[in-house]
C-alpha cells in the first residue's frame, strides 16, 4: 500500500509539474490582444484612483461586471510587467489541474483522478486559455472550487461550505456570462438535498454575491438596465 501511494502520489505531481511546464514556458510568445491591452491600461486607471463600476465590454455590447479589472489592477498592483500579468493566470490554471486531483481522488479513486488531472492538464484549448490574460482565463479555479463546494453540499449535513455556492456561482458569471448555465446543477443539487442544505448560509453567500454585483446593478439601473437588454437579445440568437 505504502508503495503504490508513493506511485500514485509521483504520478500526480508529475501531470502537475507538465500542466506547470506548458502553461509557463515561452509567456513571451503568449498572445496580446486588444482586451488584454485595455484590461491592464484600466488597471492602471484603478490604480491612480479612476474607479469602475463597469468591466470591459463584450463583443454584444454589454458591459461586464467589474471584477476582471479589479482582479487585473491587484496583479498590477503587484508588479506592472505584463509577463507577471499572464503569469498570473497561468498559475492560477496550474492550481484549478492541482486542485481537481484532491477532489476527485477520494471520491473516485486513484485512476479517475489521475486520468481525470492529466486530460486537464494536456487538454489543448485548456493550456492556451492557460496563458492568456483573458476575463475567462481565471474561471478554472473559480469553476474547481465550486466544484468542491457542491459536492461538500452532497456529502454533509448543515455544512457552512454551502455559503460559498452562490458566492462562488456570482463570481464565476461575473468572469464570463455564460457561467449562468450553473444555475442548472446547482438548482438540482440544492433541490436534491433540500431537507440537509444549511439554507442560512447559502442566503448569506447570495446576498455577498449580490453585493459585489452592486457597482453593475446601479449602473445598469441608470441606465435602464441596458447590458441586461443586450444579454437577453444575444442570448436568443440571430
Amino acid at each position: 500500500m505504502p508503495r503504490r501511494l508513493s506511485w500514485e502520489s509521483a504520478g500526480a505531481a508529475a501531470i502537475v509539474v507538465l500542466a506547470a511546464w506548458l502553461r509557463l514556458r515561452h509567456l513571451g510568445l503568449a498572445q496580446f490582444n486588444d482586451d488584454q491591452a485595455i484590461a491592464l491600461r484600466i488597471a492602471h486607471d484603478i490604480l491612480g484612483g479612476d474607479f469602475r463600476t463597469t468591466g470591459l465590454t463584450s463583443s454584444s455590447g454589454a458591459a461586464n461586471p467589474p471584477l476582471y479589472v479589479y482582479i487585473v489592477a491587484f496583479v498590477v498592483w503587484i508588479h506592472g510587467g505584463l509577463i507577471f500579468a499572464t503569469r498570473s493566470t497561468a498559475v492560477l490554471s496550474v492550481l484549478a489541474v492541482a486542485f481537481t486531483y484532491v477532489i476527485v481522488r477520494p471520491r473516485f479513486g486513484a485512476t479517475v483522478a489521475l486520468v481525470t488531472t492529466a486530460l486537464f492538464a494536456t487538454a489543448p484549448w485548456a493550456v492556451l486559455y492557460g496563458r492568456h490574460l483573458w476575463q475567462q482565463d481565471y474561471l478554472p479555479i473559480v469553476t474547481v472550487g465550486l466544484l468542491w463546494s457542491l459536492f461538500v453540499v452532497l456529502e454533509r449535513d448543515r455544512t457552512r461550505v454551502a455559503l460559498l455556492v452562490p458566492l462562488l456561482f456570482v463570481v464565476a458569471f461575473q468572469l464570463n456570462m455564460s457561467a449562468v448555465a450553473l444555475i442548472i446543477p446547482i438548482g438540482a443539487l440544492l433541490a436534491y438535498r433540500a431537507r440537509d442544505v444549511n439554507w442560512g448560509a447559502v442566503v448569506i453567500g447570495a446576498v455577498i454575491g449580490v453585493l459585489s454585483l452592486g457597482t453593475w446593478l446601479a449602473h445598469n439601473a441608470k441606465h435602464g438596465f441596458r447590458d441586461f437588454r443586450l444579454i437577453v437579445d444575444n442570448g436568443r440568437g440571430h
